[in-house]
Formats: C-alpha cells, structure tokens, sequence
C-alpha cells in the first residue's frame, strides 16, 4: 500500500504532558474574540490559548495556525511531499490536522480530543480513500511521542505506530510503521517545516474512482 495516511497525524509532534481532565465550559475553551480596532494586533493561537487547552493539549498549541511541508526520507513509502495545517476545532475543545498530498491524490483530516473515560488525548482520522483510523499516543521524556492506530476499511494494513520529534531548528521529524500480513514493515519517514503556502485542495475522493 502506497499510503496510509499516517503521514497526517504521525508527522503531528505531541510534545508535552497532558494533566487531568478539568470540568470542561465554553468560557475556559473558546480563544478570545479579536477587537477590531485598528490599531488592534491579533496575538498568535498560542499565545491566545486558554489554560483549559493549554493544559490539555500541552506544547501541541504551539503549532495552531501553522501550515508544514513534509519532505519523504530515504526509505519512506511515500514519495510525493505532505502539507498540513493545524487549527481548533469544534470549539477549541479539539485540534484539527488537515492534510493533503502535494500532487492532491490523496489526503485526510485528524481530530484530536480529550477523551473523558481514558482521561489521555486521543484522535481519529478519515481519508478520501475510505478507510479510517482511531489512536491514542503516549508522550515521552524530551519532547517526543509514540503512538499507535487501529485501521479500519484499509485492505491490508490493520494497525499503525509512528514515533516523531521536534528538532532544535523547530522542524518535526516522523517516523511510521505499518502492521500487514502479520508483520511490522516500514512506512512513511517525514521532515516537516513551516511554510506559508495554501492547503492543496484534493481531486475526487479516492474513494469514488
């Protein structure tokens, strides 16, 4: 399979501890209104975050409102470039990743969330390819992350894991895996970096064809 679509969520670097849940209001999640004065300057996302998403999301508000491209490695599966945007979503009670192939063949959105039974982030992810995934990650000492997906609809793969960092230059760096035919074999290998380019819009669904 030549995508997986992991290159949407594994390139997201999930670099700080999440605390406990907190009673959850749409004063302590929505981001301030902007004024409209004109001399008025609207702060960055994560400087506007609230302490709820703060606290919940960790480090992952410093990349709302920012558009990466990721370059394929040597030895990635895929071989055509993956731009990703990062916003809020549903409120600011989540975070979206939406993400597309440079070439537009193929892409897909992530939501991340707090879930409240767990009480550890967890996200789900659907592609205009037809399958979906549903994960949770744990974060690690130094920044990094691992975090591992169950697929649903894909013909073949079954389960994802991807691990990824943050480099000191402030690009992210991921590394996936894919479960098929009963083995771990390699997958998707990223260096994302920040761009100011607009998201590429997807062909038909893929799903369609």
């Amino acid at each position: 399979m030549r995508r997986t679509g992991l290159a949407a969520f594994a390139s997201s670097i999930l670099l700080a501890s999440c605390n406990s849940w907190n009673t959850l209001n749409q004063a302590e999640v929505l981001p301030p209104v902007a004024r409209q004065g004109e001399d008025d300057v609207q702060p960055p996302p994560a400087v506007r975050a609230t302490k709820w998403q703060k606290d919940t999301f960790g480090r992952l508000v410093e990349l709302v409102g920012q558009t990466y491209r990721g370059e394929p490695l040597e030895g990635s599966s895929e071989a055509v470039a993956d731009i990703q945007s990062w916003n809020w979503a549903i409120g600011g009670a989540g975070l979206s990743i939406n993400h597309a192939l440079e070439d537009r063949s193929y892409g897909g959105e992530t939501l991340i969330y707090l879930d409240s039974e767990t009480n550890a982030l967890a996200y789900v992810y659907v592609t205009n390819a037809g399958f979906r995934t549903e994960g949770t990650f744990q974060l690690t000492e130094g920044g990094g992350w691992i975090a591992e997906e169950e697929v649903t609809g894909h013909p073949s793969i079954t389960k994802v894991r991807s691990t990824g960092s943050r480099r000191s230059d402030g690009s992210l760096m991921s590394v996936s895996e894919y479960f098929q035919n009963g083995e771990w074999t390699p997958g998707n290998q990223f260096l994302y970096r920040e761009v100011f380019d607009t998201q590429p819009e997807l062909d038909v669904p893929k799903i369609a064809e």
